[in-house]
């Protein structure tokens, strides 16, 4: 040693670069050059494309996770969800009601068919439920809800009637339900599905708690439960136009109608149905 300065334990004695002399990482620092417009643009066009990837891929991917999931799951959602609406309405049991079984005996089978072998309905259920609002809706496995409002909207008939109950348990039959609850909660879906068992008390922890709201469907699910119904009218023999008629009446009637509020427009909805009926 030619110093009399102690030696630092663990000192190099190789020259050292002085660190000003050492390059700074680009983008690290106080000086770091702040993005300017066509940066932000660029972020902003990778994001855009992102997005429309992700939502490009999200339909197949839910589509090969809802696979996997058993047809049980379907029937034990929706009698979890239906528990909870009879026991928060007024359900009615007389002679509409049991006219109302007897239709849906009649459709059921009708669905299934036009469906094929991938329907996920089983044994369906109709409760009458004492409600003025005009809606209708089906849970997942097939139980349906029917407002008395229905009943007594203009122009309803059995033909309207049985078109609407098509419709509604096309939804069930295409497992429209579990399909929107697993694409809501994709990440844990697939969790689930692919680390763990199945089962209905498992889907309703992949859903977040399940309601009636979280069986909101998409266009793509309206348009496929409206082609099983016009399907299902034109195979039963049944005109389509009172269904039509009804449709685009509703459209006249407003946003404070409930029925289909999530759907396409009543006209164009009719006018599909015809066009299906004449093919």
């Amino acid at each position: 040693m030619t110093s009399n300065e102690p030696e630092t334990l663990g000192e190099s004695h190789e020259t050292c670069e002085p660190d000003a002399a050492r390059p700074i990482p680009a983008g690290v620092g106080f000086a770091a050059r702040a993005k300017g417009p066509r940066d932000t643009l660029v972020i902003l066009a990778l994001l855009a494309v992102l997005a429309l990837l992700a939502r490009a891929s999200l339909g197949p991917l839910t589509q090969a996770l809802v696979a996997r999931v058993p047809v049980s799951v379907d029937e034990g959602v929706g009698a979890k969800i239906a528990e909870v609406q009879r026991a928060t309405s007024t359900p009615i049991d007389d002679v509409r009601a049991v006219h109302l079984r007897d239709l849906v005996e009649v459709v059921a089978p009708r669905v299934r068919e036009a469906v094929g072998a991938k329907a996920a309905l089983g044994a369906p259920r109709v409760t009458l439920v004492d409600s003025g609002d005009v809606n209708a809706f089906a849970l997942p496995g097939g139980e349906v809800f029917v407002l008395r409002g229905l009943l007594e909207a203009k122009g309803v008939t059995d033909d309207v009637l049985l078109g609407i109950l098509a419709h509604e348990l096309a939804h069930a039959a295409l497992r429209h339900g579990v399909r929107g609850i697993v694409r809501r909660n994709l990440v844990r879906s697939a969790a689930v599905v692919l680390f763990g068992g199945l089962d209905a008390g498992t889907v309703a922890l992949v859903g977040g708690g399940l309601s009636l709201g979280d069986l909101a469907y998409d266009r793509v699910m309206e348009d496929e439960a409206d082609e099983v119904a016009g399907r299902v009218l034109i195979a039963s023999g049944r005109p389509v136009e009172p269904l039509a008629a009804f449709l685009e009446g509703l459209d006249a009637l407003g946003p404070t109608v409930a029925l289909f509020t999530n759907h396409p427009a009543g006209r164009e909805r009719a006018a599909r149905l015809r066009a299906q009926a004449v093919r």
